[in-house]
């Protein structure tokens, strides 16, 4: 659902989604597929330019 709603109001184009994604299966790879939320919003905001997980 969440997908759907993101989609709906973002015009994003295919090449940046392959890049997101790919960007998003290197970290998934990095992290073990773990990322804890305070980690998420230290990086998205500009506080840990590197994962602790």
């Amino acid at each position: 659902m969440t997908s759907n709603i993101t989609a709906a109001v973002n015009q994003i184009p295919l090449d940046d989604l392959e890049r997101l994604r790919a960007r998003c299966i290197r970290d998934a790879k990095k992290t073990n597929g773990v990322i804890n939320l305070e980690d998420a919003v230290k990086y998205q905001n500009g506080w840990d330019d590197q994962w602790s997980g």
